[in-house]
């Protein structure tokens, strides 16, 4: 799975349930299995933080409204600390972005 996958999960979800409806058994089989990796990977997050973000990212999906998250988790959240534990999310489950003008192995 990769970021921008996990990050359209939502969309995802609607189209898994359009596929069924149609009778796209195959399609819908192969994001059913995307979905399920995708729920493994918060679960398996060593760090709260992190597993609640995820959860929260897999709810909302691209673009992701930091403000919104922050309020329905409390107080003690800003926006900051939501970034930095999804930015731990990003490390330690998906490979890093490459950058524009970034050589290829050399």
């Amino acid at each position: 799975m990769t970021r921008e996958e996990f990050e359209q999960l939502p969309a995802l979800r609607q189209e898994r349930f359009q596929l069924e409806r149609r009778g796209e058994r195959e399609e819908a089989q192969r994001l059913c299995g995307l979905l399920r990796e995708a729920e493994e990977l918060a679960r398996r997050l060593p760090d709260p933080k992190a597993r609640l973000i995820a959860r929260k990212v897999m709810e909302y999906g691209a673009p992701i409204p930091w403000k919104r998250i922050v309020a329905e988790l409390g107080n003690r959240w800003t926006v900051g600390k939501a970034r930095y534990a999804y930015s731990r999310v990003c490390a330690l489950c998906f490979a890093p972005r490459k950058r524009k003008g970034e050589c290829h192995g050399l």
